[in-house]
């Protein structure tokens, strides 16, 4: 599953994405991201927080990476939460397909990483 909040005041998305994700799920997260894109008249800052995944479908991923490379430039800062290694591989995998700055935080830094995206 996939749930997207935008702040319309702001130029800020918040991204949790947990269980297992489908074409589905990346295929309405496609259009909250581009609904708040067009919306927006600077780049977005975001959270993404990865929470209790299940299993990555390789379709899924796919679609996940189209979405990072399509808002290429959409987006200023990206902070990524996550439980350990993979996640911050993700993360990782990101950041090279996006024009945005990527830094990756744990569960217990998530405080932290809402102020970082914000502070761009």
């Amino acid at each position: 599953m996939i749930e997207i909040g935008h702040l319309a005041e702001k130029p800020f998305l918040t991204v949790r994405v947990s269980g297992t994700q489908t074409t589905a799920d990346y295929g309405k997260a496609i259009l909250r991201v581009q609904q708040a894109v067009s919306s927006s008249n600077e780049k977005l800052n975001a959270v993404i927080i990865l929470d209790s995944l299940q299993e990555w479908r390789l379709a899924a991923v796919w679609k996940g990476l189209e979405l990072d490379a399509a808002h290429y430039d959409d987006f200023q800062r990206i902070a990524v939460v996550g439980k350990g290694t993979i996640d911050e591989l993700n993360a990782l995998a990101s950041s090279v397909i996006t024009g945005a700055n990527v830094e990756f935080f744990t569960f217990d830094q998530l405080d932290r990483a809402g102020k970082w995206a914000i502070a761009a």
